[in-house]
């Protein structure tokens, strides 16, 4: 998997509630690529998605942090924004969450990195795109314990985090 750039995009399998942090760990990064993980949420169910090679080519719905940047529907809104992610090494988090009221902030290792968009709409689904150098992350769940994403090619595969199913991962599955 460490020969593919894209390594994996996964999804919540519902939406985040207001002031729900999500949250991963980068385990494994490669140096073959330039680039790094990208986070954000989007509106679009994982259930009915047409997946493309990354989150940051969706023109609809999708608001995400690549690089130092936030992008919304493919376009840069905030350049120079917070902590690069295409610096993190292997140990690092980065969050995002969406306000109640609208408002959609990103974390890098627990800091909050300041507004990123507004008028962000209720029920969005949060995003992971091992991007690049980042080959393996881990999600962080609410009680702070962990589960593994690896990339693969298994595609659709439905996840169990404490009996319940959680997370859809496509592209990128969990072992």
């Amino acid at each position: 998997a460490t020969d593919d750039f894209n390594h994996g995009v996964v999804l919540s399998s519902r939406p985040l509630r207001s002031n729900e942090v999500f949250q991963v760990r980068i385990d494994k990064m490669v140096d073959k690529w330039a680039g790094s993980i990208e986070i954000g949420v989007t509106t679009h169910n994982p259930a009915y998605l047409q997946l493309p090679s990354t989150m940051t080519n969706l023109r609809s719905g999708t608001w995400m942090m690549t690089g130092n940047g936030v992008m919304h529907n493919g376009t840069t809104i905030l350049d120079e924004y917070g902590h690069n992610l295409d610096r993190l090494k292997a140990g690092d988090t980065v969050g995002v969450v969406r306000k109640e009221d609208g408002s959609l902030h990103f974390f890098v290792n627990g800091v909050a990195q300041g507004p990123a968009a507004w008028n962000v709409p209720p029920n969005v689904y949060a995003v992971v795109d091992l991007y690049g150098q980042a080959a393996q992350a881990t999600i962080m769940d609410d009680m702070g314990e962990s589960r593994r994403s690896r990339a693969s090619t298994v595609m659709y595969l439905r996840s169990h985090l404490g009996g319940q199913p959680d997370l859809l991962c496509l592209v990128g599955c969990f072992s």
